[in-house]
């Protein structure tokens, strides 16, 4: 069936269909060479769509030139819902782009049934010794591309079926393009110079691995500003190592990149992240800002050091990364805000902000981190979770979390770690606890400052005393006695009273003993 009205105003249908009549008036396209290098696909020979464009692209070989995908494809097909559509662009292979061309899509384009290819690839991304340079995949209009799985012979975990294949590609770029139905949609490996922007993804859960975008080194220089829509894997995923759907190369570093507007619902219960950043021993990640992540009932960022299926990393492998300005939405239950997997190193998050449930921590630590920091937190928590969670076995050395806000509406632990985790030089700067049972749950060996804590409305007890964390500055009232290491200084209450007097005073930890520095009212 043709599209409604209210497609067409979606696509701008008519003013496109008038902007592709004016240019075809203004150019003379012929197969012996077209004007000024564009090319309008739909008047080329081809029993089909897919094999009028392919006809085009190969007539501009390497030449610098544009295909222009027009509005009104010469196909058809059976849609999911059982209706036919037409003016379509039906691809009966794998769309193939050589270097140096721009292909403008207006046109919606699908996958034939029983093709089992990606939708669009670079032309020698089956060549190693060969290297593609400007291709330039843009949209007009939002126009779909879809991989239609359920029509296809499928075999699991195979290239084959990512949306759009780049690989060994210098100045590449995708933008203002709907994404259906794939694995991950859209795929650059070892590329350099990307751009990829105002993606729109709506994926069905029908496959695995239904990732939005998914980069994989080595790949150097990219931008990514604006992913959108629904997917059921991560939104946007960062890899050095070789975890993803089988890689064309050998994976390796991601240097210098920016990454900003994501935002996404997942499909039912999806997996991944809004952000995931995937280590391994291939290479390093480094020189990565990332800002502007709305999340919605999926993990937010998560850093993940996965090595070949082992159990242990190779190396650290992230570095030199910045995620700022993270933004929650109460829309289902989060594991995690940030959750950091394993063998991370010199990351900071900065800007977490919004109104959750949380069925883990905010901030989650699984295995071994170092230097990383968490700083401007301001959240309101409803469902008991924890700002800090550390998890059986994981290790953080250097670990700072500063300016942490947050006001639960039910039981919680501000800060929590299991009975066999470590802290080595944690710094706990100016929180602010409101209304968790617990401020502090430290269960297994700690060293570092708690500095100029806030809290209040503690249903239970303000800190479980294990560990060795050193408090200074101006921090809560005691009932107990909080860690003896040398320099601690807190405000003794009544209940605790470790001279004996009755009242409460500030006292300090000298090494042996609390001895009374200033002696306060009674309470």
């Amino acid at each position: 069936m043709a599209r409604t009205p209210d497609e067409y105003k979606r696509k701008g249908g008519q003013q496109v269909r008038e902007d592709v009549e004016r240019q075809d008036a203004e150019l003379v396209d012929t197969e012996e060479g077209p004007s000024a290098g564009i090319i309008h696909a739909r008047g080329w020979d081809g029993a089909d769509g897919y094999q009028q464009l392919q006809n085009a692209l190969d007539d501009l070989d390497t030449d610098p030139g544009t295909v222009v995908v027009g509005p009104d494809g010469p196909d058809s097909y059976t849609g999911e819902d059982g209706e036919d559509y037409d003016r379509v662009w039906l691809l009966t292979n794998s769309l193939e782009i050589p270097s140096n061309t721009t292909v403008v899509i207006h046109g919606d384009c699908v996958l034939a049934d029983g093709v089992g290819q990606n939708l669009i690839r670079n032309k020698n991304y089956d060549d190693d010794a060969v290297r593609d340079q400007n291709i330039h995949i843009v949209g007009v209009g939002r126009p779909y591309l879809d991989q239609r799985p359920g029509h296809q012979n499928r075999t699991a975990n195979d290239a084959k079926h990512v949306g759009i294949r780049l690989y060994q590609v210098d100045t590449c770029s995708v933008k203002n393009l709907e994404l259906r139905t794939t694995s991950y949609a859209v795929r650059p490996e070892a590329v350099t110079d990307l751009t990829v922007g105002n993606l729109w993804f709506d994926q069905d859960g029908s496959v695995g691995n239904q990732d939005g975008l998914h980069i994989v080194g080595p790949t150097f220089d990219f931008s990514v500003d604006g992913l959108h829509g629904v997917t059921h894997d991560d939104i946007c995923a960062i890899e050095c190592g070789a975890f993803s759907v089988p890689l064309d190369g050998a994976s390796g570093d991601v240097h210098d990149g920016s990454i900003r507007n994501l935002t996404g619902n997942p499909k039912g219960g999806a997996p991944g992240a809004s952000l995931k950043f995937i280590g391994g021993n291939a290479g390093t990640i480094g020189g990565v800002s990332a800002s502007h992540i709305i999340v919605k009932g999926r993990r937010g960022v998560e850093f993940e050091d996965y090595v070949g299926g082992g159990s242990d990393p190779a190396q650290d492998t992230e570095s030199g990364i910045v995620v700022s300005n993270i933004t929650t939405s109460r829309a289902g239950s989060f594991d995690s805000l940030v959750h950091f997997v394993g063998g991370v190193s010199n990351v900071e998050v900065q800007g977490i902000s919004g109104d959750i449930n949380t069925v883990n921590g905010v901030v989650t630590v699984g295995e071994d981190v170092d230097n990383v920091t968490v700083s401007e937190v301001d959240l309101v928590i409803r469902s008991g979770g924890k700002m800090l969670n550390v998890l059986n076995g994981a290790t953080a050395s250097d670990l700072t979390l500063a300016d942490a806000r947050a006001r639960n509406q039910a039981s919680g632990r501000f800060i929590n770690t299991a009975s066999d985790t470590t802290l080595e030089d944690v710094e706990i700067l100016s929180p602010k606890a409101d209304g968790f049972d617990r401020f502090l749950a430290v269960s297994g060996s700690a060293t570092g400052r708690v500095v100029d804590a806030t809290v209040k409305n503690i249903s239970d007890t303000i800190y479980d005393e294990v560990g060795s964390l050193k408090f200074v500055g101006d921090n809560p009232p005691f009932d107990s006695a909080a860690p003896a290491v040398k320099g601690s200084e807190v405000i003794a209450t009544a209940a605790w009273d470790p001279d004996g007097d009755g009242n409460a005073e500030r006292v300090q930890y000298d090494g042996s003993s609390w001895q009374e520095v200033v002696d306060l009212p009674n309470w």
